[in-house]
């Protein structure tokens, strides 16, 4: 199933992942969430991110807010 929504675009011309939403739980992972990040953007461009940081103080969660211009959703805990 994931592999037919990496192919690329719906029929109906909405991005590749357009219905999926993606979470990670993320705490001083800075290097791996721009790792997976760019995989997002290049697999499932269309896919939502939600992105939830519990506490990290290398940047990672600011990196998640400027991320596609803010694109993904941050929350703290």
């Amino acid at each position: 199933m994931i592999r037919d929504l990496v192919r690329g675009a719906a029929d109906d011309g909405r991005p590749a992942g357009h219905d999926l939403a993606l979470v990670t739980v993320i705490h001083d992972s800075e290097p791996e969430l721009r790792a997976l990040l760019g995989s997002v953007e290049r697999h499932l461009p269309g896919a939502e991110v939600v992105v939830v940081d519990s506490g990290s103080t290398d940047g990672g969660a600011d990196f998640a807010r400027s991320w596609r211009d803010g694109a993904a959703t941050v929350i703290d805990m």
